[in-house]
């Protein structure tokens, strides 16, 4: 019986192998270089950094709604909502950028340092705008500089902006990293086909999980017989020893990225804003504005907090500067006792405990440490033990977690990239042990690909034998 169950894991594992080893290869090569690169994207600070500074002086009218945003846009003030651009100071739509607006927002976009080397115009995503949110966008121009780096830019027609970024040596180790480890191809990726790239990313995890599971399973039950490899042929030989080291990694690794496609739908969630402004608050925000013209402002944010108006100023600091409509002064951050009130509306459960945290938790955290500190953590009492953290400064609500994605953080975040707060920060240690892992799993990916070469070649000149013999 043992033999026989033996053998259909093997049937099992081997047929899986044809599908998966050379994918599995191409995520284990992909996930080394994914330790240290990411997908381009414009960064706040980059964006920030290119902007022009703001001209508060020329504003006259009030924003156009709560989430508007206050920017610059060829040398004149203008409001970016969710409604269009209107320009700041006659209220007037901005009815899209022309082609030489384009060229000219790219131009400003270094100071004018360097010169147009090609120009494209695009109505649908590209390969380096994987997002579905990039087609609020569209349609762009596409506008490439004779920069050192070989920049492409790529321009709004709707806002005038530049919201992507991506440099030669981004588009290289992209193609050596994120886009064949998340099977990125732009056919997949673009948001008509995004269901079925979900989809192909669902399916080829899970089939390699089970995958995994009958290779080990089989491995262990022909070890158990000898306490050795029962496999003769090197390369057999060499696939079981590798599998018995790295077999668990490897399942667990698939597994925790089949997680992060989130197929359960624990979901990210982030927690229902405070209170939305009245249309009164408006009003403030305009003298305050004019407290800023001395300030090297890039672009200004609006919000109130507790029907209390206030102005988030960006500039190429870290942090914001904060600015009360009402006081007309810039405040240290927004008022605690409002904020606490406008984050205790968005959960129905009592509060177990405020906590101000300066530095990151198992929850709220940052690879490259972009997410702002200090923070405050705002535990309840729900059945899903909701936690809530906003920014003292801004009011802004950062992250919201319950059981749900705490979970999900560990089977995703913990086991695929060894995410543990005791151990991620470890350097160089966690890079030795990750890489070590990988190598593993990659080696172990090399003799099942080698192996299916073998076993394929050997079914195709046995089909030609019979052919023959037939003949």
């Amino acid at each position: 019986m043992p033999v026989k169950r033996s053998h259909w894991l093997l049937r099992i594992h081997r047929y899986l192998g044809l599908l998966c080893s050379v994918l599995f290869l191409i995520w284990f090569l992909s996930g080394m270089v994914m330790m240290y690169v990411r997908y381009p994207v414009l960064t706040r600070e980059e964006r920030v950094r290119h902007a022009p500074l703001l001209r508060t002086a020329a504003v006259t009218t009030p924003p156009p709604s709560a989430d508007a945003v206050l920017g610059m846009l060829l040398g004149r003030p203008v409001y970016r909502s969710n409604k269009g651009v209107v320009y700041a100071d006659d209220n007037t739509v901005m009815p899209g950028i022309t082609s030489a607006q384009a060229r000219q927002t790219a131009i400003d976009y270094f100071a004018a340092r360097y010169t147009i080397r090609d120009m494209r115009w695009i109505t649908t995503q590209d390969q380096w705008l994987n997002k579905g949110s990039f087609t609020a966008y569209l349609p762009a121009w596409v506008i490439q500089l004779n920069d050192p780096a070989h920049t492409s830019l790529y321009v709004s027609a709707a806002t005038g902006e530049v919201f992507q970024d991506v440099s030669r040596r981004e588009k290289i180790l992209s193609w050596l990293g994120p886009i064949p480890h998340w099977i990125y191809l732009r056919v997949l990726i673009i948001k008509p086909h995004r269901y079925i790239w979900t989809q192909v990313v669902i399916w080829t995890s899970l089939l390699g999980c089970i995958m995994c599971l009958s290779g080990i399973a089989a491995g262990l039950i022909r070890w158990k017989r000898k306490r050795i490899s029962p496999y003769k042929k090197p390369w057999l030989r060499w696939h079981h020893y590798t599998g018995l080291l790295f077999g668990l990694f490897t399942f667990t690794w698939i597994l925790s990225g089949l997680f992060s496609m989130d197929p359960l739908h624990m979901g990210s969630r982030r927690a229902a804003a405070p209170a939305s402004p009245q249309p009164a608050a408006a009003a403030a925000w305009l003298p305050a504005l004019q407290l800023l013209r001395q300030q090297p402002v890039k672009e200004i944010h609006f919000t109130v907090v507790g029907q209390h108006p206030y102005l988030i100023a960006g500039t190429e600091a870290q942090r914001p500067l904060v600015i009360s409509a009402l006081s007309g002064q810039q405040v240290a951050g927004v008022d605690a006792t409002l904020l606490d009130s406008a984050i205790l509306q968005t959960v129905a459960a009592p509060l177990l405990e405020r906590t101000l945290l300066t530095h990151y938790d198992a929850y709220y955290r940052a690879r490259d440490s972009s997410r702002p500190l200090p923070v405050i953590r705002y535990r309840f009492a729900d059945e899903g033990a909701t936690c809530v953290y906003a920014d003292p400064l801004t009011g802004a609500v950062l992250s919201r977690q319950d059981n749900s994605t705490r979970r999900l953080r560990w089977l995703y975040n913990g086991l695929h990239s060894f995410d543990f707060p005791w151990f991620h920060h470890q350097r160089p240690l966690w890079d030795i042990t990750l890489l070590i892992l990988l190598l593993g799993g990659a080696a172990l990916s090399v003799t099942g690909v080698v192996l299916s070469f073998i076993w394929l070649r050997h079914k195709g000149t046995k089909t030609k034998l019979m052919s023959r013999n037939r003949g």
